[in-house]
């Protein structure tokens, strides 16, 4: 049997930390024989059929009223914290760590060992690479790709030795079709318009837009306002 028929068979047998095992969570019942050892599950979870789980002997933990859509593919090692959505045909690699109420976009992609803090909008089509973190109530919108290889190293010496993600702080807004270069950080409240460039770092509050981006000013407070509700 493949991990993807065994995935879309399994049953639920270990505990979630000081919870119940899941009573009424919507998941196709597994093989006796399969063991799952390393996958936790909390309550009302809602995995579709066509998810795919790739088994690499790493844990990986689903807390309560998580859904994760059709067609995605979970890598062992992932966190997926309370009240998580994952739309329909995502992938989540290993060391995927999405905080509580994180919505995670169809047909986006984390390459794994980033960080998605709480209640965090990561919209569709979105490259979420490796070593990013994305502070939390920040909204991304489609096809933001962010970057964390100052060279194109792929089959040369030194390849993968050198990543740096970026970084995000609280509140940031990202526009359509944002590219971020590898290392730069935003700081909270930032605002980064459509279709930018960012290169380089972002103090807190301020609009930037362009490609290259360039500071146009402070974010209006309307841009920067949380809503806790």
């Amino acid at each position: 049997m493949s991990q993807t028929e065994k995935w879309r068979q399994y049953k639920v047998i270990e505990e979630f930390p000081t919870r119940e095992l899941l009573s009424d969570s919507t998941l196709l019942k597994g093989e006796e024989d399969f063991d799952l050892k390393d996958i936790v599950i909390g309550k009302s979870v809602n995995i579709a059929p066509t998810v795919s789980y790739v088994l690499n002997g790493k844990k990986t933990v689903i807390g309560n009223n998580v859904t994760i859509g059709a067609g995605t593919v979970m890598f062992g090692g992932c966190v997926l914290n309370d009240n998580v959505f994952v739309g329909h045909n995502a992938v989540l690699r290993e060391g995927t760590k999405l905080r509580k109420h994180v919505i995670f976009g169809s047909l986006s992609v984390s390459e794994g060992d980033c960080i998605i803090e709480e209640h965090t909008l990561v919209h569709s089509q979105c490259h979420i690479t490796k070593y990013t973190y994305i502070g939390p109530y920040c909204f991304i919108a489609p096809f933001t790709v962010f970057s964390n290889d100052k060279e194109m190293m792929y089959r040369r010496r030194g390849h993968g030795e050198n990543l740096e993600g970026v970084i995000l702080g609280k509140g940031v807004r990202v526009g359509v079709s944002c590219i971020f270069l590898p290392g730069v950080e935003v700081g909270d409240y930032a605002v980064i318009g459509a279709g930018s460039l960012v290169t380089k770092d972002v103090p807190p509050g301020r609009l930037w837009y362009g490609h290259p981006a360039e500071d146009q000013g402070s974010a209006s407070e309307e841009e920067v306002k949380v809503c806790n509700c």
